[in-house]
């Protein structure tokens, strides 16, 4: 549909039956697949994101000029509401569509936004982010890995980790250092780099609930690509606080929506076997889903301040704590009442979700994005005006 025609009213009623209609064949069966082996979820996602891409829904409150729909960013709400609902896969382009391509859209150059964004929307091209270091994880200002111009052209060295999606990425938008080593957060740039090339080693990390999202990456006077610098030399910083802001805002609905819903799978199983579980237990479900809807209407709240034209502000900082708090809180309580049913609630472990796997998995939810004592570092000093020690 036309940008121009784009309808709030009716685009949740569309939506539904496009799911209705075009899952069974992303799923590649009539119902959704339970625990998916992790190379055919990658596959099923990009399906996914293709057949948004067809659809026009890749990108609903981008520009249109850039392959959006210039919607109102409520629509991604929308979007990632019934899409869970449904059973859709994440989006596998994740960090190309909520990290990089913002990014791109407010530093790069046209000749970048051109090249670059519409392989982003459709999957043709995966993205990864290159931030962490082992000694730089939540301080990026002490990065090291160093980029150097030889003969006219940028070449990267040094080290990144917890780096996702870098194992099948094409491209990675990376933070390295161009000043000098003691220039803190005034001598780093943003470069694109490719990840396919003999200098760049990929060395995956097997996760304790056995994922290899994550990996190391090692850079030995890797080449970049023409016209490799987004924004300005020695100028990164503003991009990577931006690009944090927006992986801790726009990001985060995805993740919201997707605990609310897990949630509902164990308000549900818990209902079936009332009798069994002890009152403290109910009293630990009601809380989380207090907090659960508390983040709902706060996660609104911030797309409502970006759809206003403002930037994420400190705010977002804190509902991620919350979030990541919630999280775990969720995954500790699903293991806690496992213990307490009968043996035939084996839905509360057999069926969707996995709860083993979503205890283990939240696990990290309070280290990416920048971790919660960070965090909580960032929210007294700059939102509180409290002095730094």
């Amino acid at each position: 549909m036309p940008a121009t025609e784009f309808s709030v009213d009716t685009f949740r009623q569309e939506l539904r039956a496009w799911l209705s209609r075009e899952l069974p064949a992303i799923w590649g069966s009539p119902t959704p697949p339970v625990r998916p082996l992790e190379a055919d979820d990658l596959e099923m996602r990009r399906r996914f994101d293709r057949a948004l891409y067809a659809a026009g829904w890749a990108a609903l409150s981008w520009p249109a000029a850039y392959g959006g729909q210039d919607a109102p960013v409520d629509c991604e709400r929308i979007l990632a509401e019934e899409a869970t609902e449904a059973g859709a896969p994440e989006r596998y382009n994740r960090v190309g569509l909520g990290i990089v391509a913002p990014a791109i859209i407010a530093f790069g150059s046209a000749a970048q936004k051109d090249r670059y964004l519409r392989p982003i929307l459709n999957s043709d091209e995966i993205w990864c982010q290159g931030f962490s270091e082992p000694d730089a994880g939540s301080d990026l200002a002490s990065l090291s890995t160093r980029a150097t111009l030889v003969d006219g052209s940028w070449q990267i060295t040094g080290q990144k980790v917890w780096t996702t999606l870098s194992a099948v990425a094409d491209f990675c938008l990376l933070l390295a250092r161009t000043g000098e080593p003691a220039s803190g957060h005034r001598g780093i740039t943003a470069f694109i780099v490719p990840m396919h090339q003999d200098r760049v080693t990929v060395r995956p990390i097997r996760q304790i609930n056995d994922s290899t999202e994550f990996s190391e990456v090692f850079f030995d006077s890797a080449e970049t690509v023409p016209d490799p610098v987004i924004g300005a030399v020695d100028r990164g910083w503003q991009l990577a606080m931006s690009v944090l802001a927006y992986e801790r805002s726009t990001n985060l609905l995805n993740r919201q929506v997707r605990l609310a819903m897990t949630l509902r799978a164990l308000r549900h199983a818990a209902g079936r076997y009332r009798d069994s579980v002890p009152e403290p237990l109910v009293d630990d479900l009601v809380d989380i889903w207090i907090r659960s809807t508390a983040l709902q209407y706060t996660v609104r709240d911030h797309l409502a301040e970006i759809g206003r034209g403002q930037a994420p502000g400190i705010g977002n900082n804190a509902t991620k704590v919350y979030w990541s708090e919630t999280y775990q809180a969720l995954g500790d309580l699903a293991l806690e009442m496992r213990g307490v049913v009968p043996p035939e609630g084996s839905e509360l472990l057999d069926d969707e979700p996995d709860w083993y796997d979503f205890f283990l998995a939240s696990r990290a939810s309070s280290i990416y994005a920048g971790t919660d004592e960070i965090q909580r570092n960032i929210i007294a000093e700059r939102g509180l005006g409290l002095p730094r020690r």
